[in-house]
């Protein structure tokens, strides 16, 4: 086991908020204007593989109990990969801050691979929700906004795997939650940020493998997002996998206390891993 900080700055030099700090209520952080990576180390990582993941909260929280904390122990546990949460920057922070923290956060792991007995070519992103929208986004258009003078931009912002729950994948009109759009731009986005962020539209023969998960009747994020994508994703690569369950909910996080057959997606998740040799 490598000795990692447990809280990790993404950008030292950003200047602190004059909003109040980031706290915790409810299993869920708020007010994150400090952005940072939260370590979560293997006692046994044979592969040296990780995964960064952005827990979902429509932009107003991070749902860390359950879509950050559990699923970094399951990474843990179950995978034996080192898990990384992203604690990314939420209101009163708009778009773009929260794609740059993403690209940011892959970056800086790979930057400290080496130092943390990692592999750089075995790192995978899992998001929930709109945290789903900024692991999409690294697998499919890691490059799509320009570069900031303290990124690392001299590493791949690309993972080589990624776990989607009931993710967004589109900020148009017609599919979009509402309110984690309006939280994400302030408002309605424009033409062109609805483009940029239609992320389906990016999909090419570069983007990962992707395993994606939703509940058929999911009232915030429609289950047709998923659907959408699938069917950019298997025009480019046939590891993908997209798993339709019955029921209605969102935030599903591990499911473990869920009725039906959706609370195996971690098991089928851990499958379609192994059978592509990601761990």
């Amino acid at each position: 086991m490598t000795d990692i900080a447990k809280s990790i700055p993404l950008w030292p030099n950003l200047q602190p908020s004059d909003e109040s700090p980031e706290y915790l209520q409810d299993g869920c952080y708020f007010a994150t204007s400090q952005p940072y990576l939260e370590t979560f180390l293997a006692p046994y990582n044979p592969s040296h593989g990780a995964v960064i993941i952005f827990p979902g909260g429509g932009m107003q929280a991070l749902a860390w109990e359950k879509e950050g904390k559990a699923i970094a122990q399951w990474a843990n546990q179950t995978l034996q990969i080192d898990a990384f949460v992203v604690h990314y920057r939420l209101i009163p922070n708009h778009y773009p801050d929260p794609q740059y923290d993403a690209r940011q956060a892959i970056r800086l792991v790979r930057h400290n691979a080496q130092r943390w007995q990692l592999n750089p070519q075995a790192i995978g992103v899992m998001g929930f929700s709109i945290g789903g929208h900024l692991a999409l986004q690294l697998a499919i258009a890691p490059d799509l906004y320009p570069p900031l003078e303290d990124e690392l931009i001299q590493y791949d912002a690309r993972p080589n795997w990624g776990i989607l729950g009931y993710p967004v994948s589109t900020m148009n009109s017609d599919l979009a939650h509402q309110p984690s759009t309006q939280r994400m731009f302030n408002g309605l986005p424009d033409k062109e940020q609805q483009h940029a962020c239609d992320l389906a539209q990016w999909v090419s023969e570069k983007t990962p493998p992707l395993f994606i998960f939703h509940e058929q009747g999911d009232p915030a994020v429609s289950a047709q997002q998923s659907i959408r994508l699938m069917q950019h994703l298997q025009s480019v690569n046939t590891l993908n996998e997209l798993h339709l369950f019955p029921g209605n909910k969102h935030s599903l996080g591990l499911a473990e206390s869920e009725p039906g057959n959706v609370r195996i997606w971690p098991t089928l998740a851990k499958r379609w891993l192994n059978s592509a040799q990601f761990i």
